[in-house]
């Protein structure tokens, strides 16, 4: 009998997205939790948290995004429409830094303690910084971990920098371009312009030295756009921020939240109403938590 629920750790994605929007695929790393009609999962073979990281970083791409905006003619992200698209193979990520750029990333929340502990069995250098400095949460950090992920993409699928640049031309007479993404922001300080100015860096240096230089925005750019980090991101030390890492982790495993059951005997409809009678009791049900209890896993 197949499983109603893919559980474990999987990619979410938009499911309606046009080939005339600023970008056609959004992508992001979920946990066990459900996920509604419009917002599609992947789940490969391999449930490891580095292997969707991969996945993730590649379909959020401006590269992939091209070759997928070059395919898709309605609004919809088939599966049939993924399956004809080009990826990168796992061999070739995996020389790469890509995991840890796309879990700063991704995993900028506490609920996401047990995907950083298992990051940190598979990349111990990880634990040599404070966890939630890990997190890209400010505009500054998060554009630059994108740039440094899109020009490394690129150069994994085998780009020269004339190409990169005609895929991230601003010419406004192409529907499908890429002169949408931060048009109302100054040209120097688009995601398409600083992805490019990356590449080029990366061109200059070679793929494995810009992915150990830790690529930087030049200084009158970075100082546009703010600190890279917040106060609180850096209190305390390196250890209790990994100690708090494990014990939110542990209180998640600790109290599970399970999928409520299928009850067909009580059917609620969309207005709130109870086989037609009456509204829905808000009565808690058996096996979920207290909301008071569902609170305390972030109160450390």
């Amino acid at each position: 009998m197949q499983k109603k629920v893919l559980r474990g750790n999987k990619i979410g994605f938009m499911r309606i997205g046009s080939a005339t929007n600023a970008r056609s695929m959004y992508a992001t790393l979920v946990s066990d939790i459900p996920c509604g009609e419009t917002a599609s999962i992947i789940q490969s073979e391999e449930h490891d948290v580095s292997s969707l990281l991969l996945l993730t970083a590649c379909l959020n791409s401006f590269i992939y995004d091209y070759a997928l905006r070059c395919r898709l003619g309605g609004v919809t992200l088939n599966y049939f429409i993924l399956d004809e698209t080009p990826l990168l193979s796992r061999s070739a990520l995996y020389r790469s830094p890509y995991a840890q750029l796309a879990a700063r990333l991704n995993l900028i929340m506490p609920s996401f303690a047990p995907q950083w502990l298992e990051m940190r069995a598979a990349y111990p250098q990880l634990g040599g910084q404070h966890w939630r400095g890990l997190w890209a949460i400010t505009v500054h950090e998060r554009l630059r971990l994108r740039c440094i992920l899109d020009a490394i993409i690129a150069e994994l699928y085998g780009l020269e920098y004339d190409d990169f640049a005609w895929i991230l031309r601003d010419d406004r007479s192409n529907p499908k371009g890429f002169w949408r993404v931060d048009k109302e922001k100054s040209p120097e300080l688009r995601h398409t312009t600083l992805a490019l100015a990356a590449f080029k860096r990366l061109k200059e240096v070679g793929l494995e030295a810009f992915c150990q230089e830790d690529w930087q925005f030049p200084a009158e750019i970075g100082a546009q756009l703010g600190p890279r980090f917040t106060a609180w991101q850096e209190q305390g030390t390196v250890e209790e921020s990994w100690a708090e890492c494990e014990e939110h982790a542990q209180r998640m495993k600790e109290t599970p939240i399970p999928l409520p059951e299928e009850d067909t005997t009580k059917r609620i409809s969309h207005n709130g109403k109870q086989n037609g009678q009456g509204k829905a009791s808000r009565q808690e049900k058996p096996g979920l938590l207290p909301e008071q209890a569902q609170l305390d896993l972030w109160s450390l």
